[in-house]
């Protein structure tokens, strides 16, 4: 990179060329959308980007693993809705696919509102730090990330947080992963799902007619208050370009027969792994390494999923049934609905634990999840086999790449029972080929890490960035 020459009256001077930056903005308060991206952020720290993140304070425990500088969003807590919100969770794949509006309407304008408050203290952030390029997440705030990028004249590129070809299938495969169910029964849920989506939009508009019409107002405040700090200077709009790094790959190599691969544009690099670590305390270190005979199951549904009580007892007690211990990852919001349950030593309760670190383990045989795509990244390239249990969005579609990549199995919520989560960990904890398939995905995934591929791709768009400035 050249550096500037600057002529005064006197004699010349030479400015050293300025590091690359990069932004990372994520309004989500969620794990799961935050972690892709930080994951792509610790690549190109890697290859000498300067890292600036602009996340929702909740998010903030996520960047202890990092160097990074960052600008946290004050508490934008999730408006629930109570019993509502609690029923959402707890109904079928499709109930929660044609309801997401109720998970919107819980939780988008309260974002919106945090995000309006903060959007001046947000853009003199932006404007000190001078970002070369911005880097987002890919929900329900994507025309917000681009006008930030046009009122600052850079290239917005915006992750495809799935990281798999699942934006690419049918609605009924999006829902409900790779099937055999007929086509003409895929087609007739499909019309059965967009009339249900209008009419529950407008179930729920109406069940909450009140809220509903405060948190219209609450939101056309913000989108005021975020356009006026940030004003459009002239800047022509630039289309983002979206990046989909995860298991797309690895899919369209092994599973190509059984998807809709064709015609799928966004750009697809192999899936990443964390270059920085995250110790785990003396403690925990010193229990999982006090009986290295039994294995290890490790649980966790993730930050963004509400397990309930008689979930979270099946889960318990099926575990409770072998011979194993449990390291279960449950938010300290969620330890209430464990507190009533027997008391096992052999099963620990952690808030948070670094997960990757977790599951990179050899004990660790055998790991419970919601399987969001961050986790299910997170285990194949630590090799560990999983039990899949998907609640809603794109969950069900990855727990049925697992299953076809015969590194896991998939249980649907509706079939969950004491006796379903020990039978089938038990089948996985006595599953050479789960194992063995695990162990060779993981190889290939570390062959194939992606953090050179994207570091090169960025450094590639800012040349042709700055050639066209020129």
């Amino acid at each position: 990179m050249a550096g500037t020459v600057i002529e005064t009256r006197r004699y010349f001077v030479y400015l050293p060329p300025r590091q690359r930056s990069v932004a990372i903005i994520c309004f989500i308060p969620d794990y799961g959308h935050l972690q892709p991206l930080l994951k792509l952020a610790d690549a190109l720290k890697e290859a000498g980007f300067h890292i600036k993140c602009y996340i929702a304070s909740e998010c903030a425990p996520l960047l202890k693993r990092f160097p990074f500088e960052s600008f946290e969003l004050d508490a934008i807590p999730r408006q629930e809705l109570g019993r509502e919100m609690d029923r959402f969770f707890k109904r079928s794949s499709f109930f929660t696919s044609v309801c997401l509006y109720l998970h919107y309407l819980a939780i988008y304008p309260k974002i919106s509102a945090g995000v309006g408050r903060e959007a001046l203290r947000l853009n003199e952030e932006l404007q000190r730090q001078r970002p070369d390029v911005i880097i987002s997440d890919a929900k329900w705030f994507v025309d917000w990330y681009a006008h930030i990028a046009q009122s600052l004249g850079v290239r917005l590129l915006i992750n495809s947080f799935d990281g798999s070809l699942a934006y690419h299938q049918r609605p009924f495969v999006q829902t409900f992963g790779l099937t055999r169910v007929p086509e003409i029964v895929q087609t007739a849920v499909e019309k059965i799902s967009s009339v249900s989506k209008a009419l529950c939009s407008s179930y729920y508009r109406f069940r909450f007619f009140g809220d509903w019409l405060k948190l219209r107002s609450v939101r056309q405040t913000a989108i005021a208050e975020f356009k006026a700090a940030f004003p459009i200077r002239g800047h022509e709009a630039v289309p983002p370009e979206w990046l989909v790094f995860g298991t797309a790959s690895l899919e369209r190599r092994r599973l190509s027969s059984a998807l809709q691969t064709k015609g799928a544009t966004r750009r697809e690099f192999p899936a990443l792994k964390f270059h920085s670590s995250l110790p785990l305390s003396d403690d925990l270190r010193a229990w999982i390494d006090a009986d290295i005979e039994r294995p290890i199951v490790y649980v966790s549904f993730g930050s963004a999923v509400e397990i309930d009580g008689p979930f979270a007892r099946a889960v318990h007690d099926g575990l409770r049934l072998l011979d194993v211990r449990v390291l279960w990852s449950l938010p300290a919001n969620q330890r209430s609905l464990v507190s009533k349950l027997p008391v096992d030593n052999k099963i620990r309760f952690e808030s948070f634990v670094p997960q990757p670190e977790i599951l990179a383990i050899a004990n660790v045989q055998c790991f419970v999840t919601q399987a969001g795509p961050h986790s299910v990244q997170e285990a194949l390239f630590g090799a560990t086999p999983m039990l899949c249990i998907p609640f809603f969005a794109d969950q069900a579609y990855n727990a049925s790449v697992v299953e076809h990549l015969g590194v896991g199995k998939k249980l649907w919520r509706r079939d969950v029972s004491v006796q379903s989560v020990s039978s089938s960990i038990r089948d996985i904890l006595g599953g050479e080929q789960f194992r063995g398939k695990a162990k060779t995905i993981s190889e290939e995934l570390l062959s194939n890490e992606g953090s050179a591929a994207i570091s090169k791709h960025v450094a590639e768009l800012l040349k042709l960035q700055s050639r066209q400035m020129r």
